[in-house]
């Protein structure tokens, strides 16, 4: 196939597209004025708003914003900053054009383009650009993937192609081209980009006369390793005739290049009049070609050979892909070019189950699926691998205690542990009478006794004796059920008795108040008394089991046992009473002992009389 591209035809192709955005129908929604693409998305041509700090949102009428076009923010005196959204891919020419109070735009890490003269006349505008995009030999700044080729840069044939130009270009009366060495150089380097990119645009989306500014036209073509036919394929075609018969050049650089089976040719034509003398000839073999290769716009078609789309391996199996090509877009034939696979990033979704190096080479580490991605750029190619392996053994506890009425469980050990085998078990118990299994490993006590449980996965076996015990139910209870504490106690602490069960795992108890405005009651069971009144105090298991204890707080003066709220003669009487009678509760103490002595006796009849006689109390 053959292409011919000149600087007036690069002109023309500007011209036509710049009338065609103009005649396209656009749309206002809001402050903005934007274009639909050919992918859904859409750009952005005019912002109508006059904001200081300017947040162009991801979606416009639920369309997604990939494109800042030319002049959408031309001539804007209001707008200081700038925030441009994720998704946005390219920022066309003079999209920010006199703005003279720009001094901030944020970019997206979405960029994959930006025009060298995205920007003019904003003289306060700093920036910095994503670190994934390179800045190019324009000003423009572009997100590349690097690709590494080897192939041969044939120069005698090459060369053999200048006496066939001259040849036409004198049966029309028209000077020959001389070989100039640097054109002769920068040919060879467009014979290894189209070799990648099939266009006169350069891989990097570059114009091609930026290899050398002596460029005013090119012709390339690929396919045949004759100079003859492709000379006459070019001689047949308008466009390529036209170039070489064009009467004002004066030089040429006519480079060949072959690389897997291919040949790829380019003629560079000037208005230079320079010659050379150190012409290259012969053939440079395993030339290394690092070039760059925009990641937008469907450039790199990826192929890659050695590797199926459904991976099996057995642990420590090692396999590599043999080739990484791209996929040239050369209609005339499936011309593939190859790339070092080191360009290439390979990466496994899960280490434990294979690796991946920077060449491609998986090794399998462990049993299962995993993915492997390759990406280069915007391609992106994924393998299932899955990685067998086979099951070893199996165990289970050699013992395990159960209670009547009770369920532990037994849970398996693979080995390996990643078994790629099916590890669905068989569970069997050699009495159901004493001990019962799920499908699950779920041991049930029934009766006391031993059972002897097996686990199957496949025919892999393994046992557990299981000893069943009788259960013994937990219990906790306050040692008096109702208590009565005076307010001037303060605090208190409850007797309570624990007594764990089977299904005790946890001996913390919770302890909790029904009226913290009575008295509340700390880790310990402390209750600190706050006011008169009842109010139940609660010891709570970790199992849920709850003791209660219903506790009086009183309000008594000292030594009034009758409770009339003043302390008297009766009150006297009553501690004789008490202390000739007996019968003496907790409360008549608490309210009749007024000596301490921790009883009620003759002496505390004695104090109430004073107090009573005396006024204490």
């Amino acid at each position: 196939m053959k292409k011919i591209l000149s600087k007036s035809i690069v002109l023309t192709i500007m011209f036509l597209a710049m009338n065609f955005a103009l005649v396209y129908g656009s749309t206002t929604s809001g402050q903005y004025t934007y274009d639909k693409l050919s992918d859904g998305t859409i750009e952005i041509v005019k912002y109508n708003g006059n904001l200081q700090n300017v947040v162009i949102p991801s979606t416009i009428d639920s369309k997604q914003v990939s494109k800042i076009g030319t002049g959408a923010f031309k001539e804007n005196n209001s707008v200081k900053t700038i925030t441009i959204p994720e998704g946005v891919t390219k920022i066309d020419s003079y999209a920010f054009k006199k703005c003279p109070n720009l001094t901030t735009i944020s970019f997206p890490s979405t960029l994959r383009w930006v025009s060298h003269c995205f920007y003019e006349l904003c003289p306060k505008l700093n920036y910095t650009m994503p670190a994934n995009l390179k800045e190019m030999s324009d000003g423009s700044y572009v997100e590349v993937a690097t690709v590494t080729t080897v192939g041969t840069y044939n120069y005698d044939l090459a060369n053999n192609v200048l006496p066939l130009v001259n040849e036409e270009r004198e049966k029309k009366g028209l000077k020959s081209l001389k070989m100039n060495a640097k054109l002769q150089k920068a040919a060879m380097q467009r014979a290894a980009e189209i070799a990648v990119y099939w266009d006169h645009e350069r891989p990097n989306t570059l114009s091609c006369f930026s290899v050398s500014s002596l460029i005013d036209g090119e012709n390339i073509g690929a396919g045949s390793a004759s100079y003859i036919q492709i000379m006459n394929a070019w001689m047949n075609s308008p466009g390529h005739r036209a170039a070489i018969l064009r009467e004002r050049y004066n030089s040429i650089g006519i480079g060949c290049y072959q690389i897997n089976g291919m040949t790829y040719w380019v003629q560079l034509f000037s208005e230079d009049k320079t010659t050379s003398s150190n012409v290259i000839s012969g053939k440079e073999k395993d030339v290394v070609n690092k070039i760059d290769i925009a990641t937008n716009e469907g450039r790199i078609n990826l192929v890659i050979t050695g590797l199926d789309d459904e991976i099996s391996l057995d642990i420590d199996d090692t396999i590599s892909p043999t080739k990484a090509m791209l996929l040239n877009d050369i209609t005339t034939t499936n011309a593939k070019t190859p790339i070092d696979l080191s360009d290439i990033t390979w990466t496994s979704s899960n280490n434990k189950v294979f690796t991946v190096d920077n060449s491609g080479t998986i090794t399998a580490v462990g049993g299962g699926k995993a993915t492997l991605t390759a990406t280069l750029g915007e391609a992106c190619l994924t393998y299932t691998v899955n990685v067998n392996s086979p099951l070893i053994s199996i165990s289970i506890p050699e013992t395990l205690t159960v209670y009547t009425g009770y369920t532990n469980s037994l849970n398996i050990a693979y080995n390996p542990e990643n078994t790629s085998d099916n590890k669905n078990a068989i569970w069997s118990s050699s009495n159901e009478n004493i001990a019962k299994v799920d499908n699950n490993g779920n041991i049930t006590g029934i009766n006391v006794g031993t059972a002897v449980i097996t686990a199957k996965v496949g025919n892999k076996v393994d046992t557990c004796l299981v000893t069943v015990k009788k259960a013994v139910e937990e219990n906790i209870y306050f040692t008096n059920s109702t208590e009565t504490v005076l307010i001037t106690q303060e605090t208190t602490l409850l007797e309570v008795v624990f007594e764990p069960g089977t299904n005790t795992k946890d001996d913390t108890i919770t302890w909790k108040s029904s009226d913290s405005d009575i008295a509340v009651v700390d880790d310990n069971g402390i209750v600190t008394i706050l006011s008169t009144g009842t109010v139940t105090i609660s010891a709570i298991t970790a199992n849920g089991n709850v003791a209660t204890c219903e506790l009086n707080v009183i309000d008594y003066l000292k030594g009034d046992l009758d409770k009339n709220g003043v302390v008297n003669a009766n009150d006297a009487a009553i501690a004789l009473d008490l202390y000739k009678y007996g019968n003496v509760t907790n409360e008549d103490i608490q309210i009749g002992d007024l000596n301490g002595d921790n009883v009620v006796n003759a002496n505390d009849a004695a104090l109430i009389l004073d107090m009573y006689k005396y006024g204490s109390n």
